[in-house]
């Protein structure tokens, strides 16, 4: 429970409380429908009836319009008089009664839920489109039940089946839409470690994050996740802030820098000490962040509701009109008859199912091309958008690093080069590693290295002893290798300073003493990027570029494309620009891949999630 709203129960997203604590609140009839068909209680005989029902409605009301038809057709085309107009009345009593029979198992398998979420509501004090619904529903089958035992006047058991089993369907893909859009909040709600390792001089102890006070010491091994924000006492190490910053290079850290929950360690033992709350840091406010966005009411779906609210009274107040002055001037009979229709003409109306049915054709398109709407609501403020927000790392570019070049000392074969560093590189993991193993892969390079033992220098690089005749061998930061006396040729010097300018990453590789060789790494943009950029302007839109990033490797990237750059920013600091700019600019989009970017594009008036970048 969060302040007066509730969460889903399928969907996670902000509703109504129920009256009762212990319910499962849902935050509409597509939601309720598909929770009932997602849970399973002991067997999966109850998913299959929650199907079957859907599935035996749809096969009903088929059969209900063929009826119809036929005696809509009649109308078209009365029958002569004599023995084929007996015969032309005894069918159409026939097709009738069967219209009743086969529409009445609809309203019970379809209308009974669609009920049960208009009475809480109702108890709720709450007023939607769905009793809308439900009025016309039941307005089409009272008509038509009032005709039969009238024995005249039309039928419209049809409208009351298309109705539900539209309505149905089309917000059952609709929640299951949302389900599926809103998992990322449950997957940074997983990415926060459920204990953490204490400190103290005296051991180590366990504890739940939130027993964790300011000030005490954590210790963090390769592999973990920082589940504080922190200033580093002992150790080094590489840091992934991917999450954070959606930065693809790690970052190396020592005593006394400062580091924040959510970094994965890569390849160090470190102790920190905390500078915030257990619970309380970077990645929780991440969250919170996140949840914060996600909990705006739907401004959409608030202004059909606030009609529904008074169109429904205006409607039954005409009718008791109608059936007052008719009832008064032509007795009970017409009376009901014109009631009835006033209400029928008027529930389902275009606010409450041909917008939607539209909507819903609309997201059935898309999905077949692979592209998923979480509600309608997204799809209409679409094409409202004035900004674009991009995140670069990973949705720009490919996302990981590549060598875009590397220069060799004069005196250093590649043979031997290949040689050495695939021992190194087939031992790690380190995004540099995997760039470099890739360049020698494509290159024929010593594909399938043979073991070696190699030792991690956290936040430095791979070393091996003994490795082909070399006393070491280093692969890591460059100036690491200087410390440990290595030399540099000016050659390779000048290759190092002109890439660091260029804000591209440098990593090195030396033996015997001499550095061997320089690589020189950055970050790809994808090839259609130039493109499509190009064709969003055409459609008036302004375009900016948010990044993690530092400014200078982000202009380097980016600086081709013609495009606002925003760098060096968090992912809360994202979010903050979005809201500005939604003020200043308009009704703005976010397009992201990563994680870090969900609190912006929670924000965002539209959150593009892309999957693979694609």
């Amino acid at each position: 429970m969060n302040g007066s709203f509730a969460r889903c129960a399928y969907c996670d997203l902000p509703c109504p409380p129920p009256p009762r604590p212990d319910l499962p609140v849902y935050c509409c009839l597509g939601c309720r429908f598909a929770a009932a068909v997602a849970q399973e209680r002991g067997t999966t005989g109850q998913i299959r009836w929650t199907l079957t029902r859907l599935g035996l409605a749809i096969f009903f009301t088929m059969n209900v319009m063929l009826f119809a038809m036929v005696l809509w057709s009649r109308d078209l085309f009365p029958p002569a008089p004599g023995e084929e107009r007996e015969l032309a009345d005894a069918v159409t009593a026939l097709f009738r009664s069967l219209c009743l029979l086969l529409s009445t198992p609809v309203l019970f398998l379809l209308g009974l839920p669609l009920a049960g979420n208009v009475l809480e509501q109702l108890r709720q004090r709450r007023v939607t489109t769905d009793l809308l619904l439900l009025t016309g529903v039941v307005a089409s089958y009272a008509q038509s039940v009032y005709s039969m035992l009238r024995g005249d006047g039309h039928l419209y058991f049809e409208v009351a089946c298309a109705v539900l089993v539209a309505v149905t369907l089309g917000r059952w893909l609709e929640a299951v839409g949302k389900q599926k859009t809103t998992q990322s909040l449950a997957e940074l709600k997983s990415l926060l470690p459920d204990r953490i390792c204490r400190w103290t001089e005296d051991g180590e102890e366990w504890i739940p994050p939130e027993s964790l006070r300011r000030g005490e010491r954590v210790r963090v091994r390769a592999g973990e996740r920082l589940a504080v924000d922190g200033r580093i006492v002992r150790g080094r190490a590489s840091l992934d802030r991917g999450l954070l910053t959606g930065e693809s290079d790690p970052l190396s850290v020592g005593p006394g820098d400062t580091v924040l929950a959510g970094s994965v360690n890569l390849d160090g033992d470190l102790i920190l000490e905390a500078t915030s709350d257990g619970g309380r840091g970077t990645l929780a406010s991440f969250v919170e962040r996140v949840e914060q966005a996600t909990a705006q009411k739907d401004r959409y779906q608030h202004l059909a509701d606030r009609i529904a609210a008074w169109f429904l009274p205006a409607t039954f107040a005409i009718a008791l009109a109608v059936f007052a002055f008719h009832f008064s001037t032509r007795g009970t009979d017409a009376a009901i008859q014109a009631g009835l229709s006033v209400v029928l003409i008027a529930c389902p109306c275009a606010l409450g199912l041909a917008t939607p049915l539209a909507i819903w054709s609309a997201l059935g398109t898309a999905a077949r091309h692979q592209i998923l709407f979480r509600d309608g609501d997204a799809l209409v403020r679409l094409r409202e958008v004035r900004v674009m927000a991009f995140d670069k790392t990973g949705t720009l570019t490919e996302g990981h690093n590549i060598v875009t070049d590397c220069h060799v000392a004069e005196t250093t074969d590649l043979e031997r080069l290949g040689a050495s560093l695939g021992p190194l590189t087939a031992a790690s993991e380190h995004p540099h590693a995997k760039a470099i193993a890739s360049w020698l892969a494509q290159r024929g390079l010593n594909a399938t290295p043979a073991w070696h033992p190699v030792r991690t220098r956290p936040g430095r690089g791979l070393e091996a002893d003994h490795l082909l005749g070399s006393d070491h061998v280093r692969l890591g930061r460059l100036d690491w290798l200087l410390e440990e006396g290595d030399t540099l040729a000016p050659e390779l010097a000048e290759v190092a300073q002109r890439a660091t300018a260029e804000g591209k990453a440098v990593t090195a590789v030396a033996w015997e003493g001499r550095v061997r060789a320089v690589f020189a790494m950055c970050e790809a943009a994808r090839h259609e990027v130039a493109s499509t950029l190009e064709q969003l302007r055409g459609l008036g839109l302004e375009l900016v570029v948010l990044t993690g990033d530092d400014r200078r490797r982000a202009e380097r990237t980016c600086g081709s494309w013609d495009v606002a750059i925003e760098a060096e920013l968090s992912p809360e600091e994202k979010a903050d620009r979005i809201e500005a700019w939604r003020k200043e600019w308009g009704p703005l989009a976010m397009v992201g891949e990563g994680l870090n970017d969900t609190p912006a594009l929670a924000t965002a008036d539209v959150g593009i999630a892309l999957e693979a970048a694609s």
